[in-house]
């Protein structure tokens, strides 16, 4: 007999699946978020609405699912990135990536820890969590065909590559967080190297021993394609855990391993990235239920003022920073504002 809360699960998990599929067409018409469709989904099936689904941010399938979809998303991103088009947009990747996401970061850090009274590194997490632009909120909106090729470009290169950028500093400071003072460099001392070094060079490996099977085992005998749509879920998984086995981020590596599929140029098919990247959006959905049942209530328990203001630097800051930083690359006003 299976638990109620494994019961529970299935069922959150094919109800995502149902809505995600029917609301598919609406969504790409309107161009509304599908985060913001399914933190309401969430909330009405959560304990303050029809109280059919009970999760917390503590639960173990929460976690698993979580982690999933974020190491499915990186290596989707890393996928997407072109080289050509990075070299022919360089001086606009550089501003972006550069001022344009740590300037945000920076103003993100420093009202949470002024406005929310948060320690130093947990401010800095929040910072980097937040001053870009996420590729799966974006993912309608990118479709759009009214989006000029300049906008289109710089929102794609932006969020595909900010984690090359933010990542490095929400693990340095998760380290930081669990380590004690006196130990602190030390440890940071002895995990940088499998951190910033070990782990993504263990991914860009298994990257390029994966696509190099593929491609000679596809030449010789042949690969089904709905096996090398698979195949994407595979890499990205063992990139995963070839670095956290050796005290790495998986995280990191995972991205290395999608940057290196990238960079070798070998044809895949489509299926390979539309198939990882549709799995890693339904695990991130399922993720947002779960937020929308626990997270943003208790959100609703600590609104006072500064926190009110906090999140309005939060949501303004990019903005700010990115439409005169923009305008030294070039872009017209209303791509600017785009």
């Amino acid at each position: 007999m299976f638990t109620e809360n494994f019961v529970e699960a299935v069922a959150l998990i094919g109800i995502v699946i149902l809505v995600a599929s029917l609301l598919s067409g609406v969504v790409e018409r309107t161009g509304l978020p599908q985060v913001a469709i399914f933190l309401g989904l969430g909330a009405v099936l959560g304990p303050a609405g029809l109280n059919l689904v009970e999760l917390t941010l503590d639960s173990p399938a929460v976690q698993v699912i979580a982690t999933l979809g974020l190491v499915l998303v990186l290596f989707t991103d890393a996928i997407t990135v072109e080289p050509a088009e990075l070299r022919e947009h360089r001086t606009l990747a550089a501003v972006v990536l550069g001022p344009g996401t740590l300037i945000p970061a920076a103003v993100i850090f420093l009202a949470g820890w002024l406005l929310l009274d948060l320690a130093p590194l947990h401010a800095a997490i929040l910072g980097a969590a937040l001053a870009s632009t996420d590729p799966v909120l974006l993912r309608s909106f990118l479709r759009q065909p009214r989006l000029t090729r300049t906008a289109r470009t710089a929102l794609r290169l932006e969020s595909g590559m900010n984690d090359v950028v933010l990542l490095p500093i929400v693990a340095t400071c998760i380290l930081a967080i669990g380590t004690p003072r006196e130990e602190l460099a030390g440890e940071l001392a002895s995990h940088a190297i499998g951190l910033f070094l070990l782990g993504p060079a263990l991914g860009a490996l298994a990257g390029y021993i994966a696509i190099t099977l593929l491609d000679q085992i596809r030449k010789r005998v042949g690969v089904r394609r709905d096996y090398e749509s698979l195949y994407a879920l595979g890499v990205a998984l063992t990139a995963f855990a070839a670095a956290e086995t050796v005290g790495g981020s998986g995280f990191l590596a995972a991205f290395a391993a999608g940057v290196v599929i990238a960079a070798m140029d070998v044809e895949l098919c489509d299926c390979f990235l539309d198939y990882g990247q549709a799995t890693a959006e339904m695990f991130l959905l399922l993720t947002f239920v779960a937020f929308g049942a626990s997270l943003i209530w208790s959100g609703v328990t600590v609104a006072d003022a500064p926190t009110l203001a906090f999140a309005v630097i939060a949501l303004m800051a990019r903005t700010l920073v990115l439409l005169p930083v923009l305008s030294r690359t070039g872009l017209d006003v209303r791509d600017r504002r785009i």
